[in-house]
Parts: C-alpha cells; structure tokens; sequence
C-alpha cells in the first residue's frame, strides 16, 4: 500500500494519503499555498481572474493578487505577430501548459506551443527562453501568423493549463 505524508508548517495538521501513491507536487503546493490538498482546480481565493491550477502551473502567488503572467500578452510594437510571456517551472511536471491561437474566440484552437510533463516547450509557432535544466523559465511563445494578415482579419491568443 502506497502512502504520502505532507505536513503544512504554518498549520498544527498532517495529511496522510493511502492507496493513490505519494502526493503529486500540484498536491503538494496545494497544501502548502492554500492549506488544504482539497482545494478546487477551479477556485479563485484571491479574486485575480487565475484559479488555482493555472497559478501553480504559471508560477503566480495564490495569495496575492495577481495582474497576470510576466509581461501580459500583446502584439509586438511592429505589429507582426502576438506573443505571450510567461513562467514555468519545470518541476511542476505533472500538469501541461498550452499557448493556443485562433481567428475568432469560439475556436476552432490549435495549439502554438505546448509544455508536458515539465518538458521545454515546442510546437510550430516561436517558443523563446525555454530550455532544459531544473530552473524556472521565463518563456516567450509567438504565433505563426502575422497580425493584419488579410486571411486572418482577427487573431487571438490563450494559455491553458490543464491536468
């Protein structure tokens, strides 16, 4: 029988985890940010528009109000192609981060760049920044189609964290 055993230095509790293996390091930041392994993907405490699992995956403080990843996402000053700059820590492997592009806001999404299991980022668009090494990463992810392309009248641009 696999167990895990994580206790939370700013409380007097210990959790102990029977039957699903030790505690996943998104488990783990859980209890240690937010106190409590239960805490839903979904929740937003701080009231930032990050919820929980996109802070852990981007590197934010779940207890602070955050303005968004580093350096936000804008169009280059010469107006070519949007981009989005943001960090990730590769130890935080077990959840995948996407930086996805489309037309219109309803999709259809392809995926730009792509992160997995803490691996570098990759995909067809530019990815800058990112590298292999335990360190965190400030990643800079473009798009593969130029703003103001007459094919592509609209362009946006997302970061998905997911498990």
């Amino acid at each position: 029988m696999a167990s895990g055993t994580v206790t939370n230095a700013n409380t007097d509790f210990m959790l102990v985890r029977y039957l699903g293996g030790p505690f996943t390091p998104y488990e783990q930041w859980k209890i240690a940010e937010l106190g409590n392994v239960g805490a839903h993907d979904a929740a937003n405490d701080d009231g930032d528009a990050f919820v929980n699992l996109a802070e852990y995956g981007l590197v934010l403080d779940p207890g602070d109000y955050s303005a968004g990843p580093e350096g936000g996402a804008y169009a280059y000053a010469e107006g070519t192609r949007l981009r989005i700059i943001f960090t990730r820590d590769p130890a935080r492997n077990d959840v995948t981060i996407e930086v996805e592009a489309a037309d219109e806001m309803v999709g259809p999404w392809m995926v730009v760049a792509s992160s997995v299991l803490g691996a570098p980022m990759s995909g067809p668009g530019y990815v800058g920044g990112d590298s292999a090494g335990p360190e965190l990463k400030t990643v800079e992810v473009r798009d593969m189609v130029n703003v103001g392309d007459p094919a592509h009248p609209r362009r946006y641009l997302r970061l998905r964290v997911r498990r």
